[in-house]
């Protein structure tokens, strides 16, 4: 994780011995002895027969591609509220309330409408497209931001990760047996910091190789104070110190390279929502015991048809002689038999 997160910079670039050697020798070695030491360990770390569970395997496929766009979009926009536009940290922090104020609020009401609905799935769909369209419109800004128009990109990426987070932990509890629940949601965690230092680093490369390719159009041209490879690495090192140094020109086309780069990676993360939802599509319904006879319960009462939009696909896993999920929890369809 340490080689994620230093990796891309000037001292440790990707093709350095320093990063990939501890990458490949995680990869190769430790990897397979931590496989071989959960399986024989009485009281494993991480019991890998949660991953014979369906929901538990495409919720932390989904929930790593969360992390990589949350922390892309989290950690960059206010880089490019400073790089591009000009603006103090403390006045690009403020600009991000927009997209920290619906995350924190759909979060409960998201863990409800689960609840009211006995459904899930449908929820995890349709945020995560929110979630890919704005982090996608991010990318659409220019130098020139209409800030109105970036407040309305970062209300949509704020409500689909406000949802998604919420909800996506809701599942894991659902799928997994009670006594596995912490294993389960500590891994799960794991996994979101674990996409999140991974969408850094792809973001950051990105970043550079874009800048890095429009400070080069003036190595050549002698008459360009671009044209010094000093000044150039400082710049991609150092931006936010160096811009107020530069001349007007130079430093206009700087932040236009900066834009276009900032773009590029909103774009990545676009992409990496786009993983987390298609992923969702594979999700299936399970809920505890006392959820589904309050749902049948409610049915019956007001003659509603609440349940027939779950459409449960896979039986829990105690039907197929592996341990049972959703703490032993039967699926809706087992509740109403």
């Amino acid at each position: 994780m340490i080689q994620l997160q230093v990796g891309g910079t000037p001292n440790y670039p990707w093709t350095s011995a320093k990063v990939l050697a501890p990458l490949l020798l995680s990869t190769i070695l430790l990897l397979p002895l931590f496989i071989l030491v959960e399986t024989w360990y009485p009281d494993p770390l991480i019991p890998l027969r949660l991953f014979r569970i369906r929901n538990f395997i495409f919720t932390m496929i989904f929930t790593f591609g969360l992390g990589a766009s949350f922390f892309t979009v989290t950690i960059f926009l206010p880089q490019r509220m400073q790089l591009v536009n000009g603006l103090s940290p403390v006045k690009a922090g403020v600009r991000m309330l927009p997209q920290l104020v619906f995350l924190g609020v759909l979060s409960p009401i998201a863990s409800r409408l689960v609840v009211d609905t006995m459904s899930y799935r449908p929820l995890m769909v349709f945020s995560g497209a929110i979630g890919a369209i704005g982090t996608g419109l991010l990318s659409t800004l220019t130098v020139a931001t209409n800030f109105p128009q970036q407040y309305g990109f970062e209300v949509m990426t704020g409500c689909s990760i406000g949802v998604t987070i919420t909800v996506s932990t809701i599942i894991v509890q659902f799928s997994t047996e009670r006594e596995h629940l912490a294993a389960a949601t500590g891994f799960q965690s794991f996994v979101r910091q674990l996409g999140g230092l991974v969408g850094i680093a792809v973001a950051t490369a990105i970043l550079n190789a874009r800048v890095t390719a429009h400070l080069d159009v003036f190595k050549n041209i002698p008459s360009s104070p671009l044209s010094s490879r000093t000044l150039r690495d400082a710049i991609t090192q150092n931006p936010a110190g160096l811009l107020g140094m530069l001349d007007p020109t130079t430093m206009a086309y700087v932040r236009e390279a900066y834009s276009d780069g900032f773009a590029k990676l909103f774009i990545g993360a676009s992409g990496w929502f786009v993983i987390a939802t298609i992923s969702a599509f594979f999700l299936t319904h399970i809920f505890p015991d006392e959820l589904v006879r309050r749902a049948i319960e409610k049915k019956g009462n007001k003659g509603n048809n609440v349940l027939e939009s779950n459409d449960v696909r896979e039986k829990p896993d105690a039907e197929k002689g592996a341990p049972a999920t959703g703490n032993g929890v039967p699926s809706i369809e087992d509740a109403e038999e």
